[in-house]
């Protein structure tokens, strides 16, 4: 479960009031905030591998944190798969979802530490992962458009085989999976090469070449950029007047 790289200032102060004394501790050293863009950002890692914001930071913050919204739908403390299920969620026009549906998922308890289906896990080990991915599961059935899903049955032992020597059950699962993907890429690959030439011929219907509009576009979003990251100073301006102002009346500028 990752730390977000930036969290904005409301969401991480009305968090901050709650936690610890030795949790704020913590969250000053890696948090710091960013005047420009109302944002507290993680300081960047010198090391990839830093034993300090492994072994002390990273399992402090993320419980601290747990729950704060960093990005529209997206929460720490979800797995990696659960942000990008939700990330998907957020266009769900694009979004293809493979459901894969165990015929007889009471095999899978308990499974081998050694075993390569290691992500069969037993759910009694981890009832919030459960929890969390029982959730999951109902938001992508309300959320997925149904054509973009796509239900594919198979035993938990026939889904574990390797090698040659897999059975039928294994080959014709796979199968399925690779030709529906394989069409379903197509699609959009050509749609895309449509899109494409319709933006070089007329951006689309406006009625300009694709490349026109694209330097167009270019200078708008650097000016929308640099726009967005100013942050006015009115206070400090008038705090300079004022004290022009004072300075004039006692004198200090007379000729």
């Amino acid at each position: 479960m990752p730390l977000p790289r930036a969290i904005h200032k409301d969401q991480y102060e009305e968090r901050f009031a709650t936690i610890s004394d030795h949790e704020k501790e913590i969250a000053r050293k890696w948090y710091i905030f960013d005047a420009n863009t109302d944002f507290y950002r993680l300081v960047h890692l010198t090391d990839k591998d830093d034993p300090e914001y492994w072994n002390e930071a990273y399992p402090v913050l993320l419980k601290a944190l747990d729950g704060v919204e960093f990005a529209p739908s997206l929460f720490i403390g979800r797995s990696v798969t659960e942000l990008e299920a939700w990330y998907a969620m957020l266009n769900p026009d694009g979004a293809l979802w493979w459901r894969r549906i165990f015929t007889n998922p009471e095999m899978a308890y308990p499974v081998h530490p050694d075993d390569m289906g290691r992500e069969l896990r037993d759910k009694r080990d981890n009832v919030k992962a459960q929890t969390s991915l029982d959730a999951l599961l109902e938001e992508m059935k309300k959320n997925f458009l149904p054509q973009n899903i796509h239900e594919q049955s198979v035993s938990v032992e026939a889904y574990k085989e390797q090698g040659p020597n897999a059975s039928q059950e294994h080959r014709d699962y796979f199968k399925d999976f690779e030709e529906h993907y394989l069409e379903a890429f197509k699609v959009h690959v050509e749609a895309l090469i449509q899109r494409k030439q319709d933006w070089d011929r007329n951006g689309s219907g406006v009625g300009l070449p694709g490349e026109s509009l694209d330097e167009m576009l270019h200078h708008c979003l650097w000016a929308r950029t640099k726009f967005e990251s100013f942050q006015g100073r009115e206070s400090l301006i008038e705090e300079c007047m004022a004290r022009i102002v004072e300075h004039r009346e006692e004198g200090e500028y007379d000729s």
